[in-house]
């Protein structure tokens, strides 16, 4: 029986395990791999493994160690766990997402837009990310009992009571006022901020557009209070709420609420007999609440997500997923990869096409039922668009790009912005969607063409002669392709730049440079070939190893790959090009630690990480800047086992 396509839902995260490095399996050599601007998605040539990396690191979560504490930010999300050590997933833009290390003793952690904050046992706040708006300049010799993060800036409850800020306040949200005193708890909303006194009232201040710091009458005798986008909510000793601001909507008759948490649009209530409630506006797709398995403990509300914590120490998340997309299917074989801005699309040993992410945007779920097995998959922004097994095209997702003309005999399919190019077998090629750029109109008389490439704007294609051969928007000189040394072995294209490998091995780069796309590093040879995201690249020596360079390079750059995942190799490269990206699917069994290659993380691997302290990396450097420290020692001891 022929399988069907089908598309996987929105967010459902199971209990996890979050390793600082991100590795493949024992010996495992990528297949295929897809990149978009801030994503890399590799599959592995024993097809069981799919992993994504560059802007964020969001795992299926699995193995988690007594989680005690969740929290959720505007894209990203955290849990603390009973050793004291502190996973986060989601969108890591700024490296928001990525764990903080040397991290042992937390008891609360938050989240913040494009940071994250945790409490330490000692009442030190350690804080990673983004510092763009000072969200890591935390207050000289700050001794805190309770912290909130907000859209970037961070509140800390002091134990006499008052209350610090710091990070971004355009707005007055750090501009604590003098009445802000005798506080039991903070908490920060995306511009402005609360503070609950022990006499059941509330401190607002900072971002008042809607009426958010309107503290009202009946804002009295509460035990809780939460700020969320552009509203504030407190939460009454008998359960009940009072909201004042942008309010999202009607709460439930039924209350009873032990606990409520605020996401940028929506509310979450959790009840005394472990039920839950969310309720807002209706483009915020975490209020649908699905059944649970047991009592939940904890809730947490992020933009268009709610997680929770169950009494078994299950984390379910459910909602949009914008950032932190999950669900990636399990296959055996990987046939073909691609991406739009917030799904990825993988095509089986069969052909058979799965989408997964958000499979919402712009409809790129919507595989049509008529597709069957499939030969090459390609994404663009907000679409995808395959080659089937008989040579003909089809197209879902973004409007822009749903109608292919009709076409036969394809043999390679590429995306750019919003526009699709196709190879045919008579070595011609044909393009459809976005034409506002003449990004479509192939060149009269072009035949011969041994390879196409395709930018946000523009087209790129390789004669059988290695002239190459370019049109659409000459945006930062794009069309001006450089004369070659030697002909051309590979050429990719990312946002508005381009790269070529020559038949020596050897790059040569053109278009924009502002993440520093082009600067390829020197003496770089023996490459095979090149793959584009946005604002990076990804070269593939001829041995398999990858070296990577543009935006990216240093955390805070939200245009470029983080560094590439230990172990991942891949001499045959295939590769896809779709637009903007925010979600990473991560398959780790541990085996970046096992130095030693004997299945366990033990003291065998410590005692080589020991004897290469400070060297400067080799595989004993886990975290990847170049030196074996602390860090890596922590990654070490969090993978122990």
């Amino acid at each position: 029986m022929s399988k069907k396509p089908r598309s996987l839902g929105h967010l459902a995260l199971a209990p996890f395990r979050n390793d600082r490095s991100i590795a493949l399996r024992s010996h495992a050599i990528a297949a295929s791999i897809a990149l978009v601007s801030t994503l890399f998605l590799a599959a592995t040539s024993r097809g069981e493994d799919l992993v994504l990396w560059g802007r964020s690191h969001a795992t299926n979560p699995a193995s988690l160690q007594s989680p005690t504490s969740i929290a959720a930010g505007i894209d990203h999300a955290a849990i603390v766990q009973g050793d004291g050590s502190v996973v986060v997933w989601g969108n890591n833009y700024t490296y928001a997402a990525a764990t903080p290390p040397l991290l042992f003793d937390a008891v609360m952690a938050g989240c913040g837009e494009w940071h994250g904050a945790a409490l330490r046992a000692t009442g030190q706040v350690v804080t990673w990310g983004s510092n763009a708006s000072g969200q890591q300049n935390i207050p000289a010799g700050l001794v805190a009992t309770q912290i909130s993060a907000g859209g970037a800036h961070t509140l800390a409850r002091r134990p006499n009571g008052t209350v610090a800020a710091w990070g971004l306040n355009d707005l007055g949200q750090c501009s604590v006022p003098s009445t802000a005193t005798s506080v039991t708890q903070v908490s920060a909303g995306y511009r402005h901020s609360l503070a609950l006194k022990s006499n059941g009232t509330v401190v607002a201040w900072g971002w008042n557009q809607y009426g958010q710091c309107n503290v009202p009458a009946a804002a009295t005798g509460l035990i809780q209070v939460a700020a969320g986008g552009a509203y504030s909510v407190g939460l009454k000793a008998n359960g009940t709420v009072v909201t004042w601001g942008s309010w999202p909507n009607t709460p439930p008759s039924v209350q009873n609420f032990v606990k409520i948490a605020a996401g940028d649009n929506h509310l979450v209530g959790l009840r005394a007999d472990g039920s839950v409630a969310a309720w807002g506006f209706a483009n915020s797709n975490g209020i649908d609440v699905p059944s649970f398995d047991a009592p939940a403990v904890d809730i947490a509300a992020g933009e268009g997500f709610t997680v929770v914590l169950l009494e078994t120490g299950e984390v379910v998340a459910f909602g949009e997923s914008f950032y932190a997309a999950t669900g990636a299917p399990q296959l055996e074989v990987v046939r073909a990869l691609a991406c739009t801005d917030k799904s990825a699309a993988v095509a089986d040993g069969d052909g058979m096409v799965e989408v997964f992410g958000d499979i919402e945007w712009s409809n790129s779920g919507n595989v049509p039922s008529n597709l069957g097995p499939v030969l090459a998959l390609a994404g663009t922004h907000g679409g995808f668009a395959a080659i089937r097994e008989n040579g003909t095209v089809a197209a879902w997702g973004s409007t822009s790009t749903l109608n292919p003309p009709s076409i036969t005999g394809a043999m390679e399919i590429t995306g750019g912005g919003y526009h699709f190019l196709v190879r045919r077998a008579d070595n011609t090629v044909v393009c459809w969607g976005s034409n506002t750029n003449g990004q479509c109109n192939v060149p009269g008389g072009l035949a011969d063409v041994v390879q196409i490439a395709a930018g946000d704007a523009f087209s790129l294609a390789v004669r059988s002669s290695g002239q190459i051969v370019a049109w659409g928007s000459n945006a930062d000189g794009i069309l001006n392709v450089p004369s070659l040394s030697a002909p051309p072995r590979s050429i990719a294209a990312g946002n508005s730049h381009a790269v070529v490998v020559q038949a020596d091995g050897t790059v040569i780069c053109w278009g924009s440079n502002t993440s520093g796309q082009c600067n390829a590093p020197k003496g770089l040879a023996n490459v095979a070939r090149v793959v584009c995201s946005a604002y990076s690249t990804i070269a593939v020596r001829e041995d398999g190893s990858m070296v990577a360079w543009g935006g990216g390079s240093t955390p805070g750059n939200a245009y470029g790959p983080a560094p590439i995942p230990e172990g991942l190799a891949d001499p045959d490269l295939l590769a896809a090009k779709g637009g903007l990206a925010f979600m990473s699917i991560v398959v780790d069994d541990g085996v970046f630690a096992d130095l030693n290659g004997d299945g366990v993380v033990g003291p065998a691997d410590l005692a080589e990480l020991l004897a290469a302290w400070g060297d400067n990396g080799g595989p004993a450097d886990l975290d990847h800047d170049g030196v074996v420290g602390p860090i890596d020692l922590a990654a070490m001891l969090g993978a122990w086992g």
